[in-house]
């Protein structure tokens, strides 16, 4: 098991210092394991079987064993009334979000200084001495992505128990199904991955986008959209949409779609949700947006500042070359309500159901969005997770990516009964 491996590393790498704590220790013995990653050395390849390996199935028995004794429950929003069904969530012993409601935030129950599991922290680890670095750096659009799929050895390329299908293609992109093998549902979930619109994670989005099918008992539809600089603004957008028209022309019912997205995945979902009303197309049941981009605008304000040198995987600098590859250049198109939806009128919206670390430099494109929704009389609600890294609902390995999942799959199932 990962707890075990990383121990003996850290017994046997800093066992000279037996005053420090367990954690520090394991800390440590995996920034030596993880800083040997560009090489590809055998310390680094152990520790990516073992988390493939043993951690999915630790993690999934402790989130079993927490007691269900929180009681938290949706918070009462001006807008679209929810149902009058109650949902409680899991008590989460580690990382409790704070929900934000129409005046000030509070925590939706615990502590307020709650701890992170050490699998969290080891992935903010991984994050800052892979991810954040490689973001520094000034590389290709090529080599950025090379490196990143590296990560892609985390992850089965098909998660097993379930089906994965290839029809009904779109015109100018790729989207494949994601079914539970054996399920009957009607519910789908409409998934617009991240990577800044210029990378992208195929594995860890089918690995998640499973995750979330069990636990919704759902499908889903993931839109493998155009990406820049090959293909910018509106290439990518347009594809979206048209995956939803698409859905709609199959006779999927709107009411039981949810759109989801992640990161850059996540503005998109919210674009394609200004279009849909622009374009009088009947609205889905709801979206979810995971620590979503919002503002393309580069603002030099807020979390984009104060959270950029704790953020452990987003960098800010190279963000912004990012972003205007995605909007070829033309930096009028930078506050276009379908490149940054918070510059948009969330008027006439479905419900939106936000979740984002509270160390992110994306923390306010978040809250900012959903202080909009609200002033157009949308239902919006964030989850401000602790010191949770940018993309942690797609780590198996870390419980606090179980826990939100689960918070997620509660949204759908109320949205899509």
């Amino acid at each position: 098991m990962t707890p075990i491996y990383v121990a003996g590393i850290a017994m046997t790498v800093f066992g000279r210092h037996p005053e420090r704590s367990l954690h520090d220790l394991a800390d440590e013995a995996l920034i030596h394991a993880l800083a040997d990653a560009a090489s590809g050395s055998s310390a680094f390849n152990l520790a990516v079987q073992s988390l493939k390996a043993g951690t999915t199935e630790s993690s999934t028995r402790n989130r079993r064993s927490l007691p269900n004794s929180c009681g938290a429950r949706w918070p009462a929003t001006s807008g679209r009334a929810r149902s009058s069904r109650s949902t409680r969530f899991r008590a989460c012993r580690t990382a409790r979000p704070t929900t934000m409601r129409p005046g000030p935030s509070r925590s939706s129950g615990g502590s307020r200084n709650p701890m992170v599991s050490w699998q969290t922290t080891t992935a903010n680890l991984f994050g800052r001495l892979t991810v954040k670095q490689l973001l520094q750096r000034d590389v290709s659009v090529e080599k950025l992505r090379a490196q990143i799929g590296a990560i892609e050895r985390l992850f089965a390329e098909r998660p097993p128990g379930f089906e994965f299908a290839h029809d009904h293609p779109l015109p100018h992109c790729d989207a494949e199904w994601v079914r539970p093998r054996g399920a009957r549902t009607d519910r789908v979930v409409l998934h617009f991955p991240g990577g800044a619109y210029v990378v992208r994670l195929p594995n860890m989005e089918r690995a998640m986008l499973a995750r979330l099918c069990a636990a919704a008992n759902s499908r889903a539809r993931l839109v493998f959209y155009r990406l820049a600089p090959e293909h910018p603004f509106p290439a990518g957008h347009e594809d979206c949409v048209a995956a939803y028209r698409q859905l709609l022309g199959l006779g999927v019912d709107p009411a039981r779609i949810v759109l989801s997205g992640i990161s850059a995945g996540g503005g998109m979902a919210l674009g394609v949700l200004l279009a849909l009303r622009d374009l009088r197309l009947p609205m889905p049941a709801g979206a979810v947006l995971m620590s979503p981009l919002t503002d393309m605008s580069d603002p030099h304000h807020g979390s984009r500042v104060r959270n950029a040198p704790r953020d452990p995987v987003l960098s800010h600098r190279r963000g912004i070359e990012m972003r205007a590859m995605y909007v070829g250049g033309k930096t009028d198109r930078m506050t276009h309500p379908y490149v940054s939806p918070v510059f948009g009128d969330f008027t006439g919206l479905p419900p939106l159901f936000f979740q984002v670390g509270s160390t992110e430099i994306l923390l306010d494109d978040s809250r900012r969005c959903a202080e909009k929704a609200r002033v157009g009389g949308v239902d919006a609600e964030v989850e401000v997770w602790n010191r949770m890294p940018h993309g942690w609902h797609g780590l198996p390995f870390v419980p606090e990516s179980g826990r939100a999942i689960e918070r997620i799959a509660d949204f759908i199932r109320e949205r899509c009964p």
